[in-house]
């Protein structure tokens, strides 16, 4: 009992990912990340592909192929993984073509994880909070066409993603509600080369982030202009949207209101704690600010 208990640990524990395809080596990048060292143990599927591949990745890391892994084997990590994927000391990525489960390893890079893969189709709906590096994730996968729009609130924690989806031709994911809030602007070559891909893209499939932003959005109802001399009101609180991808808890009731940057037109005020926007104009201008509501 005690045996079946430890391996059924290892599994739910572990990130397992699928054998590509009848007689395919798979390949993984098993490596240590910003100074964080890789502890992990490889269960490659079968006992002929245990007894002659390597099992056990330790320290900076390395990349290990295993030519005996048999079709529709599930290769099982346990252990620590702070990064899946070679980063750029290798032209191609983690040659699988599913990951079913991201497990509890620690992921905090997949940076170039699938960097070239053909044959990858399938990826969890959900990403470790704990993943903070996206460069190069799906650059030249050609046949990837997973929507992951699913992903939006688990990306929170991201500081990069150079080149994520470059060279990507088929993938559609929709971004729009992907959570940006480490980004002001877009990361270079996030999109790819979006000119060679086919199917064309179309805006209803992939849309591009709202960066800084994360769970909710303003109401695009605000008005451009405002009267000199005559009293101004607008509720912010009243149009606000949740996104259904935001955090558990997230409530209309607890969001304030605060201005980012800029400064709202002279006579102009806003309560922080229910969003509106008050007072009469003095000044004749043009006024640049934004506003940003958040819930901590």
């Amino acid at each position: 009992m005690y045996r079946f208990k430890a391996a059924l640990l290892s599994f739910l524990m572990g990130a397992a990912v699928a054998a590509p395809s009848a007689h395919a080596q798979v390949t993984l990048h098993l490596y240590g990340y910003a100074g964080e060292p890789v502890d992990a143990v490889i269960d490659w599927g079968s006992i002929a592909a245990n007894n002659a591949c390597l099992r056990i990745v330790q320290g900076a890391g390395r990349s290990v192929s295993c030519p005996e892994a048999g079709p529709g084997d599930q290769v099982r990590i346990s252990g620590t993984v702070p990064q899946f994927g070679p980063g750029v000391s290798s032209p191609t990525g983690n040659t699988v073509s599913r990951v079913i489960s991201w497990g509890n390893v620690g992921i905090r890079s997949l940076d170039a994880a699938f960097k070239g893969n053909d044959r990858l189709v399938a990826l969890p709906t959900t990403l470790p909070t704990s993943v903070e590096n996206l460069n190069r994730t799906f650059q030249d996968a050609p046949n990837f066409s997973q929507n992951l729009a699913s992903w939006g609130m688990q990306i929170k924690n991201v500081l990069a993603m150079t080149d994520l989806f470059d060279g990507a031709l088929s993938q559609q994911t929709d971004m729009s509600r992907w959570c940006m809030r480490r980004f002001n602007e877009e990361p270079p070559g996030l999109m790819g080369r979006e000119n060679g891909r086919h199917p064309p893209l179309r805006k209803s499939q992939q849309k591009h982030p709202r960066y800084g932003e994360c769970g909710i959005s303003l109401p695009a109802s605000f008005p451009e202009t405002a009267e000199q001399t005559v009293p101004f009101f607008f509720n912010l609180r009243s149009g606000l949207e949740i996104w259904p991808n935001a955090p558990s808890g997230t409530s209309l009731s607890l969001i304030t209101f605060e201005v980012s940057s800029g400064e709202l037109p002279p006579g102009l005020v806003l309560d922080p704690l229910t969003g509106v926007i008050s007072g009469t104009p003095t000044t004749p201008g043009e006024y640049a600010f934004q506003i940003r509501a958040r819930q901590y």
